[in-house]
């Protein structure tokens, strides 16, 4: 008995820490503002993300900003205003990885599955952040896509850019199974 418990969690842990299917939720709440929702479909896993507010809302930089950046920020904001506010992308399940405590990854080989600025999705992962103050301790979850453009040809530029959003923890699940809140009419337009 006791060595087919054993055999058992061995089994559960080993399944565990090779799986590759993942599930995103992450939607700021009262009112959302940029969503990202992840489904393993198949061989595949998805995103979606949405910019309820417009694209003049879309978070696209998460670090120490300086004066010396203004031009960079500008160049790098005008690049999502031309992604537009609805990005939809998919990797191989096999370039995706779970790394459990709320770690996924999808690296290389993503592809374009909605119109606009021509891309090719590079890198999808989270972040998990924890901060600790006199207040407290915070923690947040923060996913980013990150991409190439491509030129007239379909050929990948050097020019990159990323939405990156910081969640709550409470706005933002990350687990290795379906999640039940998905709901289609999120990303209706009005």
């Amino acid at each position: 008995m006791k060595k087919m418990i054993c055999t058992t969690l061995l089994l559960l842990v080993t399944q565990t820490a090779t799986a590759k299917d993942f599930y995103t939720w992450c939607v700021t709440s009262v009112a959302p503002t940029t969503s990202f929702i992840t489904e393993t479909k198949g061989s595949d896993v998805e995103l979606s993300l949405y910019h309820h507010n417009g694209v003049e809302y879309a978070p696209f930089w998460s670090s120490i900003i300086v004066p010396q950046d203004l031009k960079i920020l500008e160049g790098k904001a005008d690049l999502t205003r031309k992604v537009g506010d609805y990005i939809q992308v998919k990797w191989p399940k096999e370039n995706c990885s779970w790394s459990g405590d709320e770690l996924i990854s999808c690296m290389g080989g993503g592809q374009q599955l909605t119109a606009g600025t021509s891309i090719e999705p590079w890198a999808l992962y989270s972040n998990v952040i924890v901060e600790k103050s006199f207040a407290g301790e915070y923690k947040w979850v923060e996913m980013t896509l990150s991409y190439y453009t491509k030129d007239e040809n379909g050929k990948r530029s050097s020019e990159t850019g990323q939405i990156v959003m910081k969640y709550e923890a409470n706005d933002c699940i990350v687990s290795p199974n379906p999640i039940v809140k998905v709901k289609k009419s999120l990303f209706q337009k009005k």
